[in-house]
């Protein structure tokens, strides 16, 4: 599949078995540096227990929240320097670009419309006085009440989480990694068969509706004793996660690194524990309105909705997903036209 021109994109030359190890040792180190450092960072506002903490006019963890952000703006800048140093991996950092230049803004006008129905912010002295506005379904419509630092996690968060799958794909566990050249083989034995691209199947969207059906019997019925409100917080999950990641999964399932997906999950919920059980929840930088959960409540975690967790496993697969597509089209050589022009809805093997 050679043909002088392949697109290849490897982490280096080929190393011997201990300058090898040398640096998968190294980047160990980093890992486990970078992880200390923000969450030491994070850590030092929070000067209070959080069994004692009480919301005074002296709030506890002052600026927690927009400290804690470091826990994903340093692994961002580390690993956003890197990426620009590889001239080599030209896709990837094009498809990691344009992954986050669609992601982000649909992830903060999302927290603009659905914000103010899903979250509280009663400590307000851990983030910055400025407040952006957003919009409530009860009437009351827009107002100034989500914090600035909602949006620098999203904006860090997203591409943190993307960045350390391709660091983790390219360099550590680059040997289980595809070419493009082999997503570009793919696409074109798909046309020369007569086969759609991307298989948008229906029984995906079935099963999203199935879920939330399921939810909705919960929410009313369900053994619990929040059998107010409407389950909003699972039915976003379930529009904006589990149907395009079953929609587009079979297309980006041969070509994603599985082995540096998974530690980039490991590591983001060892990340989500320590930002959000530790110190988020408990030192109430934000919380719930129970009224929009389904009514499961981890209560080890400061009873943290359940729909908090998935929302963590969601964004890997959301963002890996995106990104592996949108390399995929890129690989092509296709113009977006044409590439669009082989999507085709086909049902569910």
């Amino acid at each position: 599949m050679n043909s002088g021109t392949e697109i290849r994109e490897r982490s280096g030359p080929a190393s011997s078995p201990e300058s090898q190890a040398d640096i998968d040792l190294q980047a160990v180190w980093h890992v486990l540096i970078i992880i200390v450092a923000g969450s030491a960072i994070a850590l030092i506002p929070a000067d209070v227990a959080p069994e004692l903490i009480e919301l005074t006019p002296q709030q506890p963890s002052r600026y927690g929240y927009t400290a804690s952000l470091a826990l994903f703006g340093l692994p961002l800048l580390r690993l956003g320097y890197w990426l620009l140093r590889r001239t080599d991996l030209v896709m990837a950092r094009r498809a990691c670009l344009t992954s986050l230049s669609i992601v982000l803004p649909v992830w903060c006008l999302l927290d603009v419309l659905l914000g103010r129905s899903f979250f509280t912010f009663p400590n307000t002295g851990a983030h910055i006085p400025w407040m952006f506005w957003g919009y409530a379904f009860d009437g009351t419509g827009f107002a100034r009440s989500i914090p600035l630092e909602e949006f620098g996690f999203y904006l860090t968060g997203i591409a943190a989480i993307l960045l350390l799958y391709i660091w983790s794909s390219e360099v550590w566990m680059s040997k289980y990694s595809h070419s493009d050249a082999d997503r570009k083989a793919d696409v074109d034995k798909r046309i020369a068969e007569g086969r759609p691209i991307i298989n948008i199947h229906w029984g995906a969207i079935g099963t999203g509706a199935a879920l939330f059906g399921t939810a909705l019997l919960w929410k009313y019925f369900g053994p619990h004793n929040h059998h107010e409100g409407f389950p909003g917080y699972f039915l976003f999950l379930v529009l904006t996660a589990i149907i395009p990641i079953s929609m587009f999964v079979r297309t980006v399932r041969p070509f994603v690194n599985w082995q540096a997906f998974s530690f980039t999950m490991v590591i983001l919920m060892l990340v989500s524990l320590l930002w959000e059980v530790t110190l988020g929840i408990p030192y109430q930088y934000w919380g719930f309105q129970e009224s929009q959960m389904l009514g499961i409540f981890v209560t080890a975690w400061s009873n943290l909705p359940i729909e908090e967790p998935l929302l963590w496993v969601a964004a890997a697969w959301l963002n890996v997903t995106s990104y592996e597509m949108i390399r995929i089209y890129l690989a092509s050589g296709l113009s977006l036209s044409e590439f669009l022009g082989r999507l085709k809805a086909t049902e569910a093997a």
